[in-house]
C-alpha cells in the first residue's frame, strides 16, 4: 500500500495542480482544448511509438493479456446493455442519463493509464499500457458509439465512419507504426529517437494537468445514485471481471496486475464530448468523470495492495 501511495501521489497531485490552474482562469477553455489536442495528436503518440520500438515483451503473454482485457470490457458492455431497463428502474434515471452511466462503466481513461503504469512499473508498465490501449480503445469506442446511436438523437454512425474513427486514432496509429518499425528491424537514427523521447517526456505532465483542469463539480447530490453506481461498477466490479479472465487465459505476474488495474481506472474524459454531441446527459457525465478520478486516488492503491 505504501509503495502504491508514494508512486501514485505525484500523479494525483499533478491533477490537483491542473484543477487549481483551471480555477484561476489563467488559461481559457479554448487554450485548454489546444493543450488536449497537443497531448492527443502529438505527445502521447510519440511516447507510445517510442515504447513500442523499445519494448521487449520476451515471454510475456501479450495476446492473452489483450484477450483478458477485451473479454472483461465486452462482458461489462454486454451486461450493461442487456440490463438497461432494470438499471434505469433501480437508478431512477431516463435514457440519456443511463447512457452516461453506461459510458462511466464501459470506457477507460487512456491518459491516466499511460501516466500511472510507468509510475508504478517503469518501462515494462508503459509497454503493457500500450498493449491495453491497442486492445480496449477500439472496443470501447465501437460499443459507446453503437449504444448511444441506438438510444439518443445524435448522428447515426456507419461502418465506414466507425472504421475511419478507429484507424485515424493517433494512439492506434502510433502503436501500429512503432510495432512495424520494431518488427522490420529498421535502424532508427538517434536524433529521431531523441525527438520521440523529448516529446514523450512532456506528455504525462501536460495530460494530467489538463485532466485536472477539466474536472467539473456540478449537482453531485442530485445525481448521487447514478454516480455511485458508475463508481462501484467500473472501479470494483470490472476489475473482478479482469481477474476472472486472467484465470481463464492463464495470465499472471505483471500482465495480470496491469490488466486488473486497467479495469479499476476511471472512465474516459472523452465520454463528456460523446454525451454532449450525441444527446446524452453531459452534466451527469462530467460528474461521473470527476468523482471517479477523485475516488481512484484511494481505490487504486487499495487494488494494488490487494494484488501484491
Amino acid at each position: 500500500m505504501e509503495f502504491a501511495i508514494v508512486a501514485l501521489a505525484p500523479v494525483f497531485l499533478t491533477i490537483v495542480l491542473g484543477w487549481l490552474v483551471g480555477k484561476t482562469g489563467l488559461i481559457s477553455n479554448e487554450h485548454w482544448l489546444g493543450v488536449d489536442q497537443l497531448a492527443f495528436y502529438v505527445l502521447f503518440p510519440a511516447i507510445l511509438m517510442r515504447s513500442m520500438i523499445a519494448a521487449d515483451f520476451g515471454d510475456l503473454p501479450v495476446f492473452r493479456m489483450m484477450a483478458v482485457m477485451i473479454c472483461g470490457m465486452v462482458t461489462m458492455q454486454v451486461l450493461m446493455f442487456v440490463l438497461k431497463n432494470p438499471t434505469q428502474r433501480i437508478l431512477k434515471v431516463e435514457t440519456p442519463a443511463w447512457t452516461s452511466v453506461y459510458q462511466g462503466t464501459c470506457r477507460w481513461h487512456t491518459f491516466l493509464c499511460l501516466a500511472i503504469m510507468p509510475a508504478l512499473f517503469g518501462q515494462p508498465g508503459l509497454a503493457l499500457a500500450a498493449v491495453a490501449t491497442a486492445a480496449i480503445t477500439p472496443t470501447s469506442n465501437i460499443a459507446s458509439i453503437t449504444v448511444m446511436s441506438l438510444y439518443l438523437s445524435g448522428p447515426r454512425p456507419t461502418v465506414f465512419s466507425v472504421g475511419k474513427s478507429l484507424f485515424s486514432n493517433p494512439f492506434i496509429l502510433a502503436i501500429i507504426v512503432g510495432l512495424s518499425i520494431k518488427a522490420s528491424g529498421i535502424p532508427i537514427p538517434k536524433a529521431v529517437l531523441g525527438v520521440l523521447d523529448l516529446a514523450g517526456a512532456g506528455a504525462l505532465g501536460i495530460a494530467l494537468i489538463s485532466v485536472g483542469a477539466a474536472l467539473r463539480f456540478g449537482q453531485v447530490k442530485k445525481d448521487i445514485r447514478p454516480i455511485s453506481a458508475a463508481i462501484v461498477i467500473k472501479m470494483l466490479i470490472l476489475p473482478l471481471f479482469m481477474a476472472f479472465y486472467c484465470m481463464v487465459f492463464d495470465v499472471s505476474g505483471l500482465p495480470r496486475t496491469v490488466a486488473i488495474l486497467v479495469g479499476a481506472l476511471p472512465t474516459a474524459a472523452v465520454s463528456y464530448i460523446f454525451a454532449r454531441q450525441m444527446g446524452g446527459d453531459a452534466e451527469l457525465m462530467a460528474n461521473i468523470i470527476t468523482l471517479q478520478i477523485i475516488v481512484a486516488a484511494f481505490t487504486l492503491p487499495m487494488v494494488l495492495a490487494f494484488l501484491n
